[in-house]
């Protein structure tokens, strides 16, 4: 059951309970923007530090990190990663690639009560460009989604900085 379903059904989960202690709004307006599409519960996996994104909440703030092939020091981003949510982080996202990558996200769930997110995308370039020689060769069964709990999209705008100063 997901919590649109739960919301649709008109039941309070205990995760829409937790998101209405920390963002003091009414059963009402979560479950309504649950049902719309406009609030969505982000879980944490390993704790009940859950986190709602939507209309009309607190914002959030998100602490990017991440390993790489050229820098696989896992111990550095999980201190990283207590000293971000210590001070109030409430989503981490993992942008890890390189070759220790399960090992490092392992380590990192068992570091943090924080929701994961992550972009796959760089990971998944790099998987591909091992397996196939090109970064941009992966297929949907190639997509790393493991411990994921949001898959983060990048959307690109471009403006010219001219026409707003």
């Amino acid at each position: 059951m997901t919590q649109m379903s739960m919301a649709n059904d008109g039941i309070i989960t205990p995760e829409m309970e937790e998101i209405l202690k920390k963002e003091n709004i009414s059963e009402d307006f979560l479950k309504h923007n649950i049902q719309a599409g406009k609030i969505a519960i982000i879980p944490s996996r390993t704790s009940d530090n859950h986190v709602a994104l939507g209309e009309g909440l607190t914002s959030k703030i998100l602490s990017n990190v991440g390993t790489s092939t050229d820098s696989i020091n896992s111990r550095k981003i999980i201190e990283f990663v207590k000293i971000v949510e210590k001070n109030g982080a409430s989503i981490i996202c993992d942008q890890s690639s390189g070759p220790k990558f399960f090992h490092h996200r392992k380590s990192l769930l068992q570091a943090t009560s924080l929701p994961l997110a992550a972009i796959p995308l760089y990971l998944n370039a790099e998987k591909s460009l091992r397996k196939h020689g090109d970064p941009l060769e992966f297929t949907s069964e190639d997509v790393i989604t493991k411990d994921i709990f949001l898959i983060v999209l990048i959307p690109l705008v471009f403006f010219d900085l001219r026409q707003i100063l």
